[in-house]
Order: structure tokens, then C-alpha cells, then sequence
């Protein structure tokens, strides 16, 4: 089944590729582990590894440069970006995040569900007509992408499925570049795939004065709590139909939990997904929980508590210590919290240490946070 499902990827996808990343000069990550950049005099090579859940051994290759003839033979069957990308498309609204971030949004002429963007200035210029909307994967709108003329398509995907999305916009001759930043465990490693947006843009140098600007104010941030002593109990979520999807020990949400001084309750679970539970499970180990963060949908401490009455019972419920991370909600439910937040981990971990440890921050408000009230 799995060379079948090789054999196919070659078919659909010419940016696919099976050749060592040792062939290739590599960019300086320091977090990041799904994407490499070779910069050379007249082109550069942009490797994406791994860009989706259980992706096994997948990569993929772009070649961006002002003119096809810079690239050498042997690479131009890869997919071609011609620079400068002025139109570009996006699927997801944390792509959204890394293009404002660097000042570009005028370029964005769709994007995939509007009513769930949170960016003020793509509301309006979609609201004036400027900014198509192309609905969902797998039911995007390709002809109005084809009607578009975009550069590139930025792209995710949960699963294999979106090879099909890829195949289409090679039929009509459009690049598309997989971005697969929501897999990185590491805060500052999913902020350095701006490294990828920045190249595709022109903005390299931005994008280097932001990532480290955004590190140092994030290591500074987890120095606060490397020395404190007590960390609080920290569950997170809610469940759905009766099953509770626990992040795992080894995820973004873990990590951030950990460098706030945070004490995640499933930290000792080594998974990078989430983990199917029922509620009786979460509920036993939960009891003691001094914080609860990120509830979702539930906007309110009733809304919590209608759940399941037991919820009263949990200590942080108790105590009114429950969190969420909605403070930037349109009236769709469109969260900044993954758009500008997927750039501004520092903020974020700022927020979790204000929860955690409000001695050490009390002169800050909340970005991404809030208490959540009574009703």
C-alpha cells in the first residue's frame, strides 16, 4: 500500500521528490524541523519535509526565482515560483498570520472561509470585493483560483488528501506550496516558518529582525519562571460527544504550558497528536487541576458547567481559574489566537506566565487571554 501510495504522489505532484537533502545546502534553523531554504545567486531551493500527520518519508521542492532559465536543468521539473509573487492565495488563516506579520496583505487576493479571518484589513478589502473567498477543502473553488491568476497557493493539509488539491492546480499550471507549520512541537520553531512565507515574498531580512526579535522576548519571558518554585496543575480543553481530545505531552500547547511554569497533567504522555479519552479518565486525574485553559467553544463558566455537572467538582473550576484563549473573536468565531498569534508566541507565553504566575506580570494585560466570567 505504501508504494502504491508513492507511486502516486510521483504521478500527481512533479514537486514531490525522493532525492537526499545532503545534495542541498541548508538554511540556519534553530527551532524548526519541517522545511530547509538553499539560497543561491540566482534561485532558491525551499524543501518542505513531513507537511502533514503521518506523512511518513514526503518531500517536497520549490524553486523560486525571477526567471526559469536561473534554475539548472536537473531541478526544473520542481515546482517553479516566479518571483516576485504579487498574487497569492491562501487556505489557511494562520498563513494570513505570517504575511501580516511582514507587511504583505496586499498581495492576498482569496482566501479560504472569510467569515472565519480575523485580520481587519482583509475583512474590509473582502467586504469592498478586493478578496475572493474560495470556500473549503476539498470543495475550493478552483475556477475562481484559475480566474485569479495567483503567483502561488499556499496550502495544509491534515492528511494525504490534500495531494488532490495539488494535482488540480498543477493541471492549470499554478504552484502551490504545502506549508506544514502546525506540526512543529517547538513555539518558536512554528514562528520560523516565516523563514518559508519571507522567500516566497521577497522579505527575508524581515522576517529575520522578527523571528528574533519575537525569540528574545520569548526566552526572556521563560526566564521569569525557571527559578519558581510551585507549578500550578494545568488542564486544558473540553470535550466532544463524550470524548475528550487531550493534548499530548510532546505538542505546542505542552511546550507552552511548560515554559509559562505551567505543570501539564499530561505532560508525561510522549504523544505529538492528541489523545482520544473518555471523561471519566480526565475527569479522576483533573480533580486537583489548579488552572484550566483554552475551553473553546464554552465562553462563559456556565457554559463550562453545563457541560457536565461534575466540572463543578474540578478544583480550578471550583476556584473560578478557567482561561480562554478568545479575547480576539469575531462574530463567527474567527480567533486571532491562530492568525497573528501563530507569530507572536511570545505573547502568548507571556499570557500563560500572567495565568501561572501573576506575581511576575502584573503590569501587562492579557493578548490572547481571558478569565472567563460567570455567564
Amino acid at each position: 500500500m505504501r508504494q502504491l501510495f508513492y507511486i502516486f504522489f510521483g504521478l500527481v505532484c512533479s514537486s514531490c521528490i525522493s532525492i537526499s537533502k545532503e545534495e542541498f545546502k541548508h538554511s540556519d534553523n534553530k527551532y524548526a524541523s519541517g522545511f530547509d531554504i538553499s539560497v543561491f545567486e540566482d534561485y532558491t531551493n525551499i524543501a518542505i519535509y513531513n507537511p502533514w500527520q503521518k506523512a511518513g518519508n514526503t518531500e517536497f521542492h520549490y524553486m523560486l526565482s525571477r526567471d526559469i532559465e536561473n534554475i539548472p536543468d536537473s531541478l526544473k521539473d520542481y515546482s517553479f515560483i516566479k518571483l516576485p509573487a504579487k498574487k497569492i492565495v491562501v487556505l489557511s488563516t494562520t498563513h494570513i498570520g505570517f504575511i501580516a506579520a511582514l507587511g504583505e496583505e496586499q498581495r492576498i487576493k482569496a482566501v479560504s472561509g472569510i467569515k472565519y479571518v480575523y485580520n481587519k484589513k482583509i475583512r474590509t478589502w473582502a467586504d469592498s470585493g478586493l478578496i475572493a473567498d474560495i470556500g473549503y477543502a476539498p470543495d475550493i473553488d478552483y475556477e475562481k483560483i484559475v480566474e485569479l491568476e495567483p503567483d502561488v497557493v499556499f496550502l495544509y493539509g491534515l492528511e494525504s488528501s490534500v495531494s488532490g488539491i495539488i494535482s488540480r492546480l498543477n493541471e492549470v499550471g499554478i504552484p502551490g506550496i504545502i506549508i506544514g507549520e502546525y506540526l512543529e512541537k517547538n513555539p518558536l520553531g512554528k514562528l520560523e516558518w516565516i523563514k518559508v512565507f519571507a522567500e516566497v515574498l521577497e522579505k527575508s531580512d524581515t522576517a529575520k529582525k522578527i523571528f528574533n526579535k519575537v525569540e528574545k522576548n520569548y526566552l526572556n519571558h521563560k526566564k521569569l519562571v525557571n527559578a519558581v518554585s510551585g507549578h500550578p496543575r494545568v488542564l486544558t480543553g473540553l470535550p466532544w460527544k463524550d470524548t475528550w481530545y487531550m493534548t499530548g505531552g510532546n505538542t505546542y500547547q505542552a511546550h507552552l504550558i511548560a515554559d509559562a511554569g505551567g505543570d501539564f497533567i499530561w505532560k508525561e504522555n510522549n504523544s505529538s497528536d492528541f489523545i482520544p479519552m473518555d471523561l471519566e479518565s480526565v475527569f479522576m486525574k483533573a480533580l486537583d487541576a489548579d488552572v484550566w485553559i483554552n475551553t473553546g467553544s464554552a465562553l462563559s463558566m456556565n457554559a463550562v458547567g453545563s457541560r457536565d455537572k461534575r466540572f463543578e467538582q474540578i478544583k480550578a473550576y471550583a476556584g473560578n481559574n478557567v482561561y480562554n484563549n478568545d479575547l480576539k473573536l469575531n462574530q463567527f468565531g474567527g480567533n486571532d489566537y491562530w492568525e497573528s498569534g501563530v507569530v507572536h508566541p511570545d505573547l502568548i507565553l507571556r499570557d500563560l506566565i500572567k495565568i501561572f504566575h501573576p506575581e511576575k506580570l502584573k503590569d501587562f494585560p492579557f493578548e490572547y487571554y481571558r478569565k472567563l466570567p460567570e455567564d
